[in-house]
């Protein structure tokens, strides 16, 4: 595939303003892209394929336009970091973070992200975690992109109030930080429980 073509083909997943520069990055450090299945457990990953050294990224192609960036950006940190450091660093430790803040500082000074993701994901980037899904203010605005605004979450519900999670049945105990302690009422167990978690309330 072409530069060209690869641009173009991207175009369907991300925002006017964006495919250029993610060509560019895959281009210039010759990283390989799959766009995947939709996979609970993470939204994308990098790996480095040890048979011939390619520099893989996967990508969840069900993701709106915005989660998109995000996540593309997040792991193209990683193949920044591999190149520069090599496999002596930590994950999500301060290279990771200190290139992804690079790689996304000219999205923001071309105003390219909309208000009401901006703001959020500025306040995530001070410190950026493993995950976008942790923050959850920059969760609930992704939301608003893939119809997920009015859904409920764990943080919406109030102690002793009961919710279905995965069809099972819990009540909300108490917050802990990012988490909320929540006992199933299947089997009397206490879990924690992500707070942006989706549920269905009871």
């Amino acid at each position: 595939m072409t530069k060209a073509e690869f641009e173009k083909e991207l175009q369907k997943y991300v925002p006017p303003g964006f495919s250029g520069t993610f060509t560019d990055w895959v281009f210039r450090h010759n990283l390989y892209i799959t766009l995947t299945h939709e996979r609970k457990t993470k939204l994308g990953d990098f790996k480095v394929d040890q048979r011939d050294n390619i520099l893989r990224i996967s990508i969840n192609a069900n993701l709106n336009p915005w989660s998109f960036v995000i996540t593309f950006t997040h792991e193209v940190a990683h193949a920044l970091v591999y190149i520069k450091y090599g496999r002596d660093t930590k994950p999500h430790g301060w290279e990771w973070k200190s290139v992804y803040q690079e790689l996304m500082i000219p999205f923001f000074e071309k105003d390219l992200f909309p208000q009401d993701i901006a703001l959020p994901l500025l306040r995530y980037l001070r410190n950026p975690k493993a995950s976008s899904g942790s923050d959850p203010d920059l969760v609930r605005a992704l939301r608003k992109y893939d119809g997920k605004a009015d859904v409920i979450t764990v943080a919406d519900i109030a102690p002793g109030d009961v919710f279905i999670l995965e069809g099972r049945k819990f009540r909300l105990d108490k917050k802990r930080r990012t988490r909320y302690l929540c006992t199933a009422l299947d089997n009397k167990r206490q879990y924690l429980v992500n707070g942006i978690a989706i549920v269905e309330k009871v």
